[in-house]
């Protein structure tokens, strides 16, 4: 080969072997199928409903794309098993209850289980509603959905009857979850009120005057001698008081006079 071709026909078969890689790796055929969309998975079903021989089953599974930490993620997910009922069974004697394998940033799983049945007759495929579950991601990053073992309850003529079904444990994933940190929330702070500091200047109070104004009753005479100042209080100056006793004497001996006078003269004295 041409020495000036050789650098240029490098990268392109480098490239192309990279690609041939990816198609034989695990991880390429690992791609995931839209959310609700059904995915072909090999299943095992035990007796006494299954047959116990490997055999690609559908599972629909149907979950949100992204979710926080410490919020609660909605799961549902079914298994078609294709399972038949070779007795006729009443509604409400059916179930199902399923497991979903997560890895990644957390290792767990998901219970879910499914509502009863309706009425099945004799022949018919076993048809249920999707099994449901929550699950509360505690760390952020990407959670990996793997399928999980389903369990066929059959509750009839006072018998419980259950169906394992295993998937392949190399099945793909059905689905990846991104999950995020919560957002932080900013704390209340306290706020510091401002002290006030006692004041030096004095508290201005109301003062309040208030005049009595004297009654007509509550007024006193006031007797003013001649020559002398006002007494007041109503009374009379103790200098004042003998002319107007010696005045009273001398009418009270003018009265006794007079009577003594009139009783001798009734009498012819």
């Amino acid at each position: 080969m041409n020495s000036a071709i050789r650098p240029r026909l490098m990268p392109t078969l480098i490239a192309a072997g990279a690609s041939c890689w990816l198609l034989a790796s695990p991880l390429a055929s690992a791609a995931l199928a839209d959310p609700g969309t059904p995915v072909s998975v090999s299943y095992t079903c035990k007796p006494p409903l299954g047959t116990g021989t490997p055999k690609p089953m559908q599972v629909t599974v149907t979950l949100p794309a992204a979710g926080q930490v410490n919020k609660a993620l909605a799961i549902e997910w079914d298994l078609d098993t294709g399972l038949t009922t070779p007795d006729a069974l009443a509604a409400g004697t059916v179930s199902q209850r399923g497991v979903l394998k997560l890895t990644g940033t957390s290792q767990d799983t998901v219970s879910t289980a499914s509502a009863t049945n309706a009425a099945i007759a004799a022949g018919q495929p076993i048809k249920l509603a999707a099994m449901k579950g929550t699950y509360t991601p505690a760390t952020a990053g990407t959670l990996t959905v793997l399928p999980g073992e389903v369990t066929l309850v059959i509750n009839n003529n006072g018998s419980t009857q259950e169906t394992l079904c295993t998937p392949d444990p190399a099945a793909a994933q059905l689905a990846a979850i991104t999950i995020s940190a919560t957002s932080a929330t900013p704390s209340a702070s306290a706020s510091t009120s401002p002290t006030t500091s006692p004041s030096n200047s004095p508290t201005p109070t109301a003062t309040r005057t208030v005049t009595a104004t004297p009654s007509d009753d509550d007024a006193a005479a006031v007797i003013t001698p001649k020559g002398a100042a006002p007494t007041g209080g109503g009374g009379l100056a103790e200098t004042d008081l003998l002319p107007y006793a010696i005045a009273s004497g001398l009418t009270l001996l003018a009265a006794g006079i007079g009577l003594e006078m009139r009783r001798k003269r009734v009498h012819g004295l």
